[in-house]
């Protein structure tokens, strides 16, 4: 992953229809789009696909990726989501699609890998945006980060969900040329997806260094929505140079 610049972005997306417009008052900065997190949400989106994409056109936004709906990716099932993602990711020429790592039945593991991968290789065919699998570390996951390593996988890194700031940088440092997508947020007191800390700052700097190209998407909790614009700019900053964080918080200007 290098040559093209770093897009910074924040999650922005909704769970029905009717909530498109509201979601998307006022935000005027690029946003990862994501779609109705529960499978069942998504469906009903889909029977509204052409009020959907209306409302969403109507947004008037830059969507720099795509978050699918949190479906099975090892059913066939996956297939028909899948390219209904990709259509969205198309149409407003997104540059990655992101897909949660499903809960399986540990003793089932090889095989709904398998599954899974064939899903995957069939999309594949079908579309040049990296379809990335994000990092959660439950161990009923499908795929593990370390699995995702193992099976050259394009990957999400989520820096809230691998609660070891070692392994974080370990990943980057093997992994970066197939890391599309980095969900940036802090953790702390039993909660994920904080505003940014210096640790993240600190994983910008070591992916500029490495000359890495991809998606930064700041993924905060909804309580904390309303810094995502100015944080953006925090983040652009990191971009050129090294930054203490709590200073220009203190100081209130980047």
């Amino acid at each position: 992953m290098a040559g093209e610049p770093i897009v910074v972005s924040a999650r922005v997306g909704f769970e029905a229809v009717h909530q498109i417009a509201d979601h998307m008052q006022g935000v005027d900065f690029p946003i990862e789009l994501a779609l109705p997190y529960r499978y069942e949400g998504w469906k009903d989106a889909v029977l509204k696909w052409e009020q959907m994409l209306s409302a969403l056109e109507k947004a008037n936004i830059l969507v720099n990726t795509v978050h699918a709906t949190h479906g099975k990716i090892n059913d066939d099932a996956f297939l028909e989501w899948g390219r209904e993602t990709i259509k969205i990711a198309g149409l407003f020429r997104a540059k990655a699609i992101t897909v949660h790592p499903n809960r399986v039945n540990n003793k089932m593991r090889g095989n709904m890998q398998e599954l899974a991968r064939i899903n995957l290789r069939s999309l594949k065919r079908e579309t040049s945006l990296p379809i990335s699998i994000e990092t959660l570390t439950g161990r009923d996951r499908i795929f593990r980060p370390e699995e995702i390593m193992d099976a050259k996988l394009p990957m999400t890194l989520d820096t809230a969900h691998i609660h070891d700031n070692d392994k974080i940088m370990k990943i980057i440092d093997l992994y970066w040329q197939n890391i599309p997508v980095v969900h940036l947020s802090a953790r702390g007191q039993g909660e994920q997806h904080l505003p940014v800390d210096q640790f993240c700052i600190q994983v910008v700097r070591r992916l500029i260094e490495l000359n890495w190209s991809g998606s930064v998407v700041l993924e905060y909790l909804p309580s904390y929505h309303h810094q995502l614009g100015s944080d953006i700019k925090i983040i652009e900053s990191a971009l050129v140079q090294d930054i203490n964080i709590e200073e220009i918080r203190s100081n209130g200007h980047i």
